[in-house]
């Protein structure tokens, strides 16, 4: 039984993570009528924008909030320079945001390279919860109350 829930509340974190880059899709397409294929690029920005930060202070709030705003700039421009040309016409804006996703996506390795980065945890982020038999990391406890956060 605690392999079940160990393997439940895994799964639940996944989900939740793929529900927090869907949310945005459906915002953005619902609200701007914009199928933003670079969206990804953007959510990869924040979260390496976010390590780094999270390495040079070792404040994980400043590095959540650097992250969020790399992602909202790096929007922005996007939004002005590729997507702003094309509103209305969706197959324009599928070749302009694809096109902008490779482009990001490059550029992640111009600026962090290719080799892969270490996201260390904060402190009270490690370690796990044990509860009888079943053990619950602690940090997809908290991408679970994140996600019901945005949810709600």
């Amino acid at each position: 039984m605690d392999v079940a829930i160990n393997l439940l509340v895994n799964g639940l974190a996944t989900g939740i993570l793929i529900f927090l880059l869907a949310s945005g899709l459906t915002l953005i397409f619902g609200l701007m009528s914009v199928l933003n294929f670079a969206h990804g690029g953007l959510f990869a920005w924040g979260a390496f924008a976010g390590v780094w930060l999270f390495g040079l202070t070792d404040s994980f709030l400043l590095a959540i909030a650097g992250a969020i705003v790399i992602g909202m700039l790096l929007g922005f421009v996007l939004e002005r320079v590729l997507i702003r040309p094309v509103y209305g016409d969706h197959i324009q804006q599928l070749l302009v945001t694809l096109g902008g996703m490779l482009v990001i996506s490059e550029l992640l390795k111009v600026f962090w390279s290719r080799n892969p980065i270490r996201a260390v945890l904060p402190d009270y982020l490690q370690g796990s919860i044990e509860l009888g038999d079943i053990i619950l990391i602690t940090y997809r406890l908290f991408v679970i109350a994140v996600g019901v956060v945005v949810y709600a």
